[in-house]
């Protein structure tokens, strides 16, 4: 008992240490809301608002992380992660476990996309940042990932 003088075994403080450094973490890394979230959106403020008008309307599943927010699918596994504007990444499509028809809809959705030059696509990700999207393709986009 440290309350009555006694003192830590080596494994004891080590353990100690680790839960106190686990729970530091944790605080640090205290997830986002969506008022944070379009806080950051200087100039897309109205644009992500709808997008979470949609989310909300739709009842599709999404998760604040730390700085966006992830779409989920009806398995609840993360298909799509959002970012506000003043951040690198934007809005990334997770290609993981895609079957090829729901690549097609991307695709089809993405063709239209105002700048195609500026969709990056990886083996894993497809990238592009919300400017080159119209508010209706990334509700599409948003209802492919969570279908």
């Amino acid at each position: 008992d440290i309350g009555a003088g006694e003192r830590l075994t080596p494994t004891e403080l080590r353990t100690l240490t680790q839960s106190i450094e686990n729970s530091g973490r944790a605080i640090a890394r205290e997830q986002t809301t969506p008022q944070d979230f379009l806080a950051k959106c200087d100039g897309q403020r109205d644009y992500f608002s709808e997008l979470f008008r949609f989310l909300d309307d739709s009842e599709i599943e999404y998760g604040m992380g730390t700085v966006g927010f992830s779409i989920k699918n009806a398995k609840k596994q993360s298909k799509m992660w959002i970012y506000p504007p003043t951040t690198q990444r934007n809005v990334e499509i997770l290609m993981r476990g895609l079957h090829d028809k729901k690549r097609e809809q991307i695709a089809g959705i993405l063709r239209d996309a105002e700048e195609l030059d500026q969709v990056r696509i990886g083996k894993t990700r497809i990238t592009v940042k919300p400017e080159h999207l119209r508010i209706e393709q990334l509700k599409e986009l948003v209802k492919v990932a969570a279908s």
